[in-house]
């Protein structure tokens, strides 16, 4: 009796050890490992927000763990790069076509500008806030150089019109270079000679008018 219930004691204790060499196995062992692919497949599928389970343990699996979260550190730092650059794209794209919007419409003012002085029109000005570089230099230089067309032309139309009313007094006095120079000269050396002319014509009138006189005087004198 004793032997078949020694055999029974020590079968009973092999398998109750059996057992819970299973048990400390399954706790310590398999099921971590389990967590800890279970996160590995939700990395794979790029779901940065798994759970990487065993990452403050000191055995392998905690090692294998800490490889699984610098693996996830690396997905979240790629996603962050790739986010950053998809953004810096989009700005990079919104700001060229800001840019050649901006182009175009100084493009078109410019254009406009240029028919209105070929039509003889020198009040327009192009706006020049919100331009910079070429197209504020450009800008610049065309509203001065209509400034002063207007500027000259005005006083051209003003002198002639002046001699034509009959009124010689009037001259250009405009500091103007080149070809505009030139016109000031001629439109003031005209004016200067047909006042030399216009007092010309008054001496010789006052010169027949005292010679009339005297022979009115005369023939008066005669008769």
């Amino acid at each position: 009796r004793e032997i078949p219930l020694l055999i029974g004691l020590s079968a009973g204790i092999a398998l109750l050890t059996i057992a819970l060499g299973l048990a400390i196995s399954f706790l310590t062992i398999t099921r971590p490992i389990a967590r800890l692919a279970g996160g590995m497949n939700v990395l794979a599928q790029g779901n940065t927000s798994a759970e990487v389970f065993g990452g403050g343990r000191k055995d392998e699996i905690g090692q294998m763990a800490g490889s699984v979260q610098v693996f996830k550190d690396n997905m979240i730092a790629r996603e962050q790069a790739e986010s950053q650059i998809a953004q810096q794209r989009e700005e990079s794209e919104k700001r060229r076509l800001e840019r050649e919007s901006r182009e175009k419409a100084a493009g078109e003012e410019i254009a406009a500008l240029v028919n209105k002085v070929a039509q003889g029109d020198l009040s327009g000005r192009i706006t020049e806030g919100g331009k910079e570089g070429f197209f504020l230099t450009t800008s610049q230089e065309l509203n001065r150089l209509a400034a002063t067309l207007q500027t000259m032309a005005g006083e051209m139309a003003d002198t002639m019109g002046a001699m034509a009313g009959g009124d010689l007094t009037k001259s250009v006095r405009g500091d103007y270079r080149g070809v505009f120079g030139q016109l000031k000269d001629s439109a003031n050396g005209m004016a200067s000679r047909l006042r030399d002319f216009a007092g010309r014509l008054t001496s010789t009138a006052q010169s027949v008018k005292v010679a009339s006189d005297e022979i009115s005087t005369g023939s008066q004198d005669l008769a």
